[in-house]
């Protein structure tokens, strides 16, 4: 489910409520320029423009096998640019998720989280995981 507080989380109410039993919410994005909606990373990624009341999804390109959808990240400068990261790989859209490309990926290590810039949507940050030897 993801929840929603007005009052820096003294109360939280429902938006979004999943049916799919499998399901795990692994992130959340808002658009900046339109706080009211909502980008859900699940195994899919889903887009609600009424808060996450009711849900798109798109199309993700990913390998088969490879892992869910670990991270979102929406552009705040344009907000049809956005990454989405697997273990082992990034993805990217510039028109909306109606078409996904591969991003070279800089390393061998498991991809986890990534972020845009928020003043320069080139600029993009990458945490990887460093498993224990």
């Amino acid at each position: 489910n993801v929840l929603k507080s007005n009052d820096c989380g003294r109360r939280w109410r429902t938006v979004f409520l999943e049916k799919r039993r499998e399901s795990v919410i692994r992130d959340i994005a808002i658009d900046s320029n339109t706080p009211s909606t909502l980008y859900i990373g699940l195994s899919t990624a889903d887009k609600g423009e009424d808060g996450g009341k009711k849900l798109q999804a798109y199309v993700l390109l990913q390998q088969p096998g490879k892992g869910n959808l670990l991270d979102l990240s929406v552009s705040a400068k344009n907000t049809d640019i956005i990454y989405y990261t697997t273990f082992n790989g990034i993805y990217k859209t510039v028109d909306g998720g109606e078409s996904w490309i591969t991003l070279k990926v800089p390393s061998n290590r498991r991809m986890r989280s990534l972020l845009v810039d928020p003043t320069d949507p080139n600029v993009l940050y990458l945490g990887v995981w460093n498993p224990p030897k």
